[in-house]
């Protein structure tokens, strides 16, 4: 979210709008976020039509789950809009609606490597292309000039060291709910 928060900012010059704990608000605004929400707070949706006086109709979901999709299904203004998701979106749940209004897509990372990646599971069964691959190649190289050029910076990163005997503590941090950084594994 981070990245995409600075680099919607850098790229496309539209106002971003961010949803995240409020222990992440601080980290969040850093990165160039121009307005934060509670995402778990109830009045996020309606706070978020309000500030967009209902035009929001573009939205990239970075959790995927049914309360982020819920959240985001409220914020988008009345004429709808989209909205990208990150993992194969949940069916909606008994009473739970879903607005006909906003087309909601599947982005699979998976697709950009060129080659097919055998995930047995319905939503991913897609055919990587070329030009795909392609795509996220400039894109790639796009980013990392801006990261370089200090435009863009990557997640703060804690780096746990000792090897693999080390995956059980650092499976520990993450069922702690670690957030706001990227674990990595140092591996020798």
């Amino acid at each position: 979210m981070y990245l995409l928060t600075r680099f919607g900012r850098l790229r496309s010059g539209y106002s971003t709008i961010a949803s995240c704990s409020p222990r992440s608000f601080d980290l969040v605004r850093s990165y160039g976020a121009d307005h934060i929400f509670d995402y778990a707070g109830p009045e996020t949706p309606s706070a978020i039509r309000k500030l967009t006086e209902g035009t929001l109709s573009l939205v990239l979901d970075c959790i995927s789950d049914h309360h982020s999709i819920t959240v985001c299904h409220g914020a988008i203004g009345r004429l709808g809009g989209r909205l990208a998701v990150l993992e194969v979106p949940p069916e909606p749940r008994p009473g739970e609606k879903r607005r006909k209004a906003i087309k909601q897509f599947f982005v699979d990372g998976h697709e950009i490597f060129g080659f097919g990646v055998p995930i047995d599971s319905p939503g991913y069964k897609r055919l990587p292309g070329p030009e795909k691959h392609e795509f996220a190649t400039k894109k790639a190289l796009e980013f990392q000039t801006q990261i370089d050029g200090t435009r863009l910076r990557a997640h703060p990163v804690e780096i746990i060291d000792g090897g693999l005997e080390q995956i059980p503590s650092a499976l520990k941090v993450l069922k702690a709910g670690v957030s706001g950084k990227k674990l990595v594994l140092h591996v020798s």
